[in-house]
């Protein structure tokens, strides 16, 4: 099952993109369950529910959908997040808060059907997909979408994960750049491969990630890392 939450206070729109993916379920195959907000607080109310992907209308009443956003992603950083927006200019905004998508008013249903169909196998992908590090002397196995960062030092890679915890193992940086950075990694210096996921923020010389880590961002790495960013946050009609 997948849980789609529909942040938005235009009733028929919302009820129109409801439509929408009822019928989309029957191509994809999957139960959606869809859960309707009226307006940002009400969903923040919520925000403790698994929701797998958010629709957030950035023009909102009582608080503006970015902001919304921002105080979401203080307790979630895995949930997909779809702006919707009446304004191509304000998409830009959804790299502040991660967000994986736009949809434009009004939408493309075949642009958003390729859009969620993106969004879908990249959750299924990296669901699946387990990374064999060392715990002590224990060999076990943890999730790629847990991995905040990877450090390369001597001949070790060190993978942070979203619980504070630090896994070492014994293997080039380059292998795991091979594997990785189709799977929504991106290197920002000759040492450092982060999660895209959990990217905060960046400029021109360094990047800062959710939990406030900061790296510096290589100028050979700039224009590799800017087209990453965007091919996999699905900023592309």
């Amino acid at each position: 099952m997948i849980n789609i939450a529909i942040v938005e206070d235009d009733k028929n729109f919302l009820n129109d993109l409801k439509n929408f993916l009822l019928e989309y379920q029957k191509d994809i195959k999957q139960k959606i369950n869809i859960s309707k907000f009226e307006d940002g607080l009400l969903f923040l109310e919520k925000s403790y529910m698994n929701f797998d992907i958010v629709f957030l209308d950035i023009k909102l009443p009582f608080e503006n959908g970015i902001s919304i956003a921002k105080k979401f992603r203080t307790i979630n950083t895995d949930t997909d997040i779809i702006l919707i927006t009446a304004l191509e200019k304000y998409a830009i905004d959804g790299y502040e808060i991660g967000a994986s998508a736009f949809v434009l008013k009004p939408y493309d249903p075949k642009v958003l059907k390729r859009k969620l169909d993106f969004i879908i196998e990249k959750r299924s992908r990296n669901n699946s997909i387990k990374i064999a590090v060392k715990q002590d002397s224990n060999n076990i196995s943890i999730a790629l979408k847990d991995v905040v960062y990877i450090e390369s030092s001597g001949h070790y890679c060190y993978l942070k994960t979203n619980d504070g915890n630090e896994y070492k193992k014994q293997i080039p940086l380059k292998q795991l750049e091979a594997n990785y950075l189709s799977q929504g990694f991106a290197k920002v210096n000759g040492s450092t491969l982060i999660n895209i996921a959990y990217l905060k923020s960046w400029s021109g010389k360094s990047i800062i990630l959710d939990d406030d880590t900061s790296f510096p961002l290589g100028r050979s790495f700039k224009k590799s890392f800017y087209i990453q960013v965007a091919s996999w946050n699905g900023f592309r009609e």
